[in-house]
């Protein structure tokens, strides 16, 4: 459904932004910069066998670097080499004691199609669409206060699988100024693999990361 859903707002995006394309004039653009913001994380698990966790939105950050390419009118590239804090929070909502938050460290490469509208001189509507791969490259529990019972828990061993990719997008604004582009952005990424084994004989059928980003970012055009 989520797959479907983005496949027709690229279709809708694409053909509205060839109808804006026309007559006008266009110089293309070559931009580099940063960026920074908040992540907003879950794991989506699914289980037959096991509990499944009750779980809050974790709250950390997210930084990188951002190279955009525009080749074409309302058209271009951008892709981004991040670090970026993931995990899950989990809760009792039996046992107000209960605690347990796990935090996930990854390098992230996202490489979208960057479609934008002009919404006056200075400022634009921007949509970003596309791929994103990652790699875990560090764990760190930063809560634990479980009932012995729960200590075996799957969850709580260590990520088994540390590559992760799937589908991000979003939206925003940017403002364009004599020192710089500044960009407002939020977006969706849907992990499409799991951060443990899935097999039959697995606790887990999915693991998958669930994100949301806050992002600012500040460009400067390359000549």
């Amino acid at each position: 459904m989520i797959k479907k859903i983005l496949y027709q707002g690229i279709l809708f995006l694409f053909c509205f932004a060839t109808i804006q394309a026309q007559d006008k004039p266009f110089q293309r653009e070559f931009s580099i910069g940063a960026n920074g913001g908040i992540t907003l994380s879950k794991i989506n698990f699914s289980s037959s066998d096991y509990p499944v966790p009750q779980e809050k939105t974790f709250l950390q950050t997210t930084g990188g670097i951002t190279a955009r390419y525009i080749t074409e009118k309302y058209f271009g590239l951008q892709a981004e080499l991040n670090l970026a804090q993931r995990g899950w929070k989990e809760y009792d909502e039996d046992d107000p004691d209960f605690k347990y938050t796990k935090s996930l460290l990854y390098i992230e490469l996202p490489v979208f199609t960057h479609i934008y509208f002009g919404m006056s001189k200075r400022m634009r509507m921007v949509f970003n669409l596309g791929p994103q791969i990652s790699y875990m490259i560090s764990e760190k529990v930063l809560d634990y206060n479980v009932k012995t019972s729960d200590n075996e828990n799957p969850q709580y061993s260590d990520v088994q699988r540390p590559f992760d990719w799937g589908l991000c997008g979003g939206a925003g604004l940017e403002l364009q100024t004599g020192i710089g582009r500044f960009l407002a952005e939020g977006r969706y990424y849907f992990g499409l693999s799991d951060i443990f084994d899935n097999s039959k004989s697995d606790p887990f059928s999915i693991s998958s990361n669930q994100i949301i980003y806050v992002k600012l970012s500040y460009l400067f055009d390359l000549k």
